[in-house]
C-alpha cells in the first residue's frame, strides 16, 4: 500500500526496513521497480565531522535503505531527495554514499 506510513515503535525508526516502508510511499514506482530509465535518489549528510558532507546516488532501493539506517543515529541528519534525480548523477557515487562530496544534486539535475 503507497498511501500511508506504518505506525512502528520509535526504536525502529532508523531501521533498514522501516526506512524501505517510508520508500515504497514516497518514491517514484518505477524507481521502486529498478527500471532503466528512471531517476535516482541522493543521501545526503551535510557538514559532518572529520567526513564533510556525505553523498550518495541510488538505483537500488535496498542499498539506499541499508546505508540510510547505517547513517541514522551516527550523523546529525540524513536527508534524500524527494524527487528523482539525474541517471547520469549515478557515477558520482553508486549506490554507497561518500565523504568530502564536492558535488551534490543541483536544481537542474531534479526530474
Amino acid at each position: 500500500m503507497r498511501n500511508s506510513i506504518p505506525f512502528v515503535s520509535p526504536f525502529a525508526l532508523g531501521s533498514a526496513e522501516y526506512i524501505r516502508q517510508v520508500l515504497d510511499v514516497i518514491c517514484d514506482p518505477a524507481w521502486l521497480r529498478q527500471e532503466s530509465d528512471s531517476g535516482l535518489y541522493e543521501i545526503r549528510c551535510p557538514k559532518v565531522i572529520r567526513m564533510g558532507t556525505l553523498s550518495g546516488y541510488y538505483s537500488n532501493p535496498d542499498a539506499l535503505a541499508r546505508d540510510a539506517a547505517d547513517l541514522s543515529g551516527n550523523v546529525t541528519t540524513v536527508y534524500i531527495t524527494l524527487n528523482p534525480t539525474d541517471r547520469r548523477l549515478l557515477s558520482r557515487a553508486e549506490n554507497q554514499f561518500i565523504n568530502y562530496a564536492e558535488h551534490t544534486t543541483k536544481d537542474e539535475e531534479i526530474l
